[in-house]
């Protein structure tokens, strides 16, 4: 069974504790995290509805998010992560779980989650029985948007420069710029062609 997020931020932190002063990159997370909380095949391979990621590598990609946004991770190169000291002395409590409670208590995490809110969210916030259903739809879909933002940063620091190119390419023909993939492709191609041979 997937454990949910918040299940993954002790063990997460225990990790780059056990490598400190050194540091992880994200794939190395899903892997270890998978093992440890021994996932099935089915368990790995399940996706969110979309149909194009992992249920599973989703989870931890946002219990990253939330250790970094309290401070006790921080980014040591694209796609890699280092205990901070916050991060050190959160470990010394020996803490039986990091859930967003506890995470509450840094005000860096407290700002992250409050942050653009707009005042709908802050009005169902305060009492949710007086927001109307529309306002509670757009408190949701503004903190989904928010949180998509640190989600999308946190996956294009951990993808190698040529991934990365390719999702510049995908979304500059999604625009409607530069012509087709196809001809996109073929500008790169040529490029690195010709670099490989110099």
């Amino acid at each position: 069974m997937i454990p949910p997020f918040q299940e993954l931020m002790l063990p997460a932190l225990q990790m780059c504790g056990a490598v400190a002063p050194g540091d992880l990159a994200n794939r190395t997370f899903i892997e270890k995290l998978a093992d440890q909380f021994q996932l099935t095949d089915d368990d790995r391979k399940e996706l969110l509805a979309g149909g194009k990621q992992s249920r599973f590598e989703n989870r931890v990609y946002w219990a990253l998010v939330y250790l970094r946004r309290a401070g006790l991770i921080a980014s040591s190169g694209r796609g890699r992560n280092r205990i901070t000291e916050r991060g050190q002395e959160v470990l010394g409590q020996a803490p039986k779980r990091i859930d967003i409670r506890l995470l509450s208590q840094f005000p860096e995490f407290r700002d992250f989650r409050e942050a653009k809110a707009i005042p709908a969210k802050k009005a169902a916030a305060e009492n949710e029985d007086s927001a109307s259903p529309a306002e509670r739809m757009e408190a949701a879909f503004a903190e989904l948007g928010e949180s998509l933002v640190s989600d999308l940063l946190l996956k294009l620091h951990a993808v190698d420069p040529f991934r990365f190119e390719k999702v510049v390419l995908d979304v500059l023909v999604a625009m409607k710029y530069g012509g087709s993939f196809k001809e996109a492709a073929a500008v790169t191609q040529k490029i690195e062609t010709k670099e490989s041979t110099e």
